[in-house]
């Protein structure tokens, strides 16, 4: 039996401009989830949007998640009903906060996202959070998850990659240039 998956966890997307973490570390971030592996690793005087999620409770999982007619739309129902809390969300003049939805189930003890709250947040963001709740939610606690990217995200984050690969050669360039000896 392997060890047991936390309920409530905290996720960024992969696609999150402030993260500073090379290829293959985001790749393994995508996959496993772990916080740990870009926690802190930011490009400087940037904050991520940090989602805090839960898995979804059983009742909303039978009766509203599943009930979508389409993976992008289950995946959108896992995020309205597992979505806890967000830090570092930019409001209209660009501050950052920490932002909760209002929405209560008295009878489940859970929030569940308005319509209306969901423009806050990117298709994207929306997709790929929401299919990790959704494969969080899934499987039992004591079963290892993965959490492959559904594959529209799969070209922006390879675009990504190769944006930061060629933006630390001309870093690395401009720096070697700038340490040669005039000649």
């Amino acid at each position: 039996m392997g060890t047991p998956r936390a309920e409530r966890f905290r996720v960024v997307s992969v696609l999150d401009e402030a993260l500073d973490v090379p290829g293959k570390e985001l790749e393994q971030y995508a996959s496993t989830r772990d916080f740990a592996l870009v926690d802190n690793r930011y490009v400087p005087g940037q904050k991520p949007v940090i989602f805090h999620v839960r898995e979804v409770p059983n009742e909303l999982w039978e009766t509203f998640v599943e009930g979508g007619t389409t993976d992008a739309d289950r995946y959108k129902r896992a995020f309205m009903s597992g979505l806890e809390k967000v830090e570092n969300l930019p409001d209209d003049a660009g501050q950052l906060k920490t932002w909760a939805p209002s929405n209560k189930i008295k009878s489940l003890s859970v929030t569940l996202l308005h319509d209306e709250d969901l423009k806050l947040f990117s298709p994207s963001e929306r997709l790929e959070i929401g299919s990790v709740i959704y494969r969080h939610s899934f499987l039992p606690r004591r079963t290892a998850a993965d959490y492959p990217l559904p594959s529209s995200l799969v070209d922006p984050l390879v675009r990504r990659a190769r944006r930061d690969a060629e933006r630390k050669e001309a870093s690395a360039s401009a720096t070697t240039s700038e340490d040669s000896p005039p000649q």
